[in-house]
């Protein structure tokens, strides 16, 4: 479902702008995430 939604809002410059700023979200959580398991385990296992 998402698949097919995101190439229809590509077709439009708004649905791209919205598809990066989700993306950019989803990055800045996954650093978020990271940086929290980095300070957990300073022995760096990641």
């Amino acid at each position: 479902m998402l698949g097919s939604a995101s190439i229809e809002s590509l077709r439009f410059p708004w649905g791209f702008v919205t598809e990066n700023l989700l993306l950019e979200a989803f990055l800045s959580q996954c650093a978020r995430v990271l940086r929290l398991a980095r300070r957990r385990h300073p022995d760096g296992w990641i």
